[in-house]
């Protein structure tokens, strides 16, 4: 004869394996909105963030659960009065042990992503105050919101803009590429990584003069828009969304040449070391690397506002948003992650931000 606390242990054992059994079932059969919130968050997408689908916490299946917060995500439809006395259960035995619960509608996640990551961004604990004093790193102060960028791109692709950038900048930019293609710098012919690709249209360059490319950018719209804009122009490019700071897509010594997509500007402090390491991993020797980025003092009244002079950083609403170094300073990082520096120039301009242009070999 069973004891009580056999059929007991016994008992919860199997409540246990059904509650796992139901959430691999929830995880094939994944709502409209929940598979929008899982594609927008895998692989660290969102705020360089761990999310695990339907799992299970303290006996509840949660929609969504990201350990180093401590949060719960949930995506409701419509909500039955029953079901509002279940959560306030669930949400007081859990909040018993520190785990937060937010919740978000499935009109918002499905055509408001950007509040999504907003929201869950103001739950990130601040950056700590790091000084790289003497180490060629940059002291930070403020909290990054790399992902945030998505908002950004999905709002130019609805209002019809070419890009990122407007069509005046692009196209200077789009000059800038086609004579470093032509100046002789550069194999006629290779393997090219555009880091931060946004919309593809650099990578496209290159794909069109028979470079095999590839662009990595963590805008889940950004790559989606590049993907249609390849595949309209009939070439071929390959696109992943994904993080910069880890290009673990690409084994050692892959690329010939990797361009900095006006992309290096928009990393702050340490994780700047991140992305130069990752770039001259995936360099073969010899290969070159491209970097065009903002330097120099702010010169737009709206930027001077925003400018902190201790990080050299642009600073809205808490968070860091471009880095603006001197030229000496990422010149000096870039050297300090193993680059020769081939050639560098410093772009002089009346009313925009000074620009560096650098190519480095490895």
């Amino acid at each position: 004869m069973k004891s009580v606390k056999n059929i007991s242990v016994s008992t919860g054992r199997r409540i246990k394996d059904a509650k796992l059994e139901l959430a691999k079932k929830m995880r094939r059969q994944m709502t409209l909105a929940e598979r929008c919130f899982w594609n927008g968050v895998r692989g660290r997408k969102m705020h360089g963030l761990k999310f695990r689908r339907q799992q299970v916490i303290d006996g509840f299946i949660a929609d969504f659960y990201c350990n180093e917060l401590r949060l719960i995500v949930e995506i409701d439809g419509g909500v039955h009065e029953s079901q509002k006395d279940y959560d306030k259960l669930r949400e007081w035995i859990l909040s018993r042990n520190d785990i937060k619960i937010i919740r978000f509608s499935n009109g918002v996640v499905i055509h408001q992503f950007g509040e999504v990551i907003k929201q869950i961004g103001e739950l990130l604990p601040p950056s700590p105050d790091l000084s790289g004093e003497g180490r060629g790193e940059v002291k930070i102060k403020f909290k990054t919101d790399y992902p945030g960028h998505d908002a950004l791109y999905r709002r130019r692709k609805e209002s019809g803009s070419p890009g990122w950038d407007d069509e005046q900048t692009w196209q200077a930019w789009r000059k800038e590429i086609l004579d470093l293609i032509a100046s002789g710098d550069l194999p006629k012919s290779g393997k090219v990584l555009e880091i931060g690709c946004g919309a593809g249209d650099v990578s496209l360059l290159f794909a069109e003069r028979g470079f095999q490319v590839s662009g990595i950018d963590i805008s889940s719209t950004a790559i989606e828009w590049a993907k249609e804009k390849a595949q309209q122009a009939g070439i071929k490019a390959e696109f992943n969304v994904g993080d910069v700071r880890d290009l673990g897509l690409w084994g050692d010594e892959t690329f010939d040449i990797a361009i900095d997509g006006h992309c290096l500007h928009c990393i702050i402090g340490n994780d700047r070391t991140e992305v130069l390491k990752e770039a001259y991993r995936v360099l073969k020797p010899g290969g070159l690397f491209y970097v065009s980025t903002m330097c120099g003092e702010p010169k737009d009244p709206e930027v001077i506002k925003m400018f902190d002079a201790e990080t050299r950083c642009t600073v809205w609403g808490g968070v860091a948003r471009r880095y603006i170094g001197k030229p000496e300073d990422i010149l000096k990082e870039i050297k300090q992650h193993g680059f020769k520096i081939v050639r560098h120039e410093v772009q002089l301009n009346k009313d925009s931000q000074d620009g560096l242009v650098v190519l480095a070999e490895k």
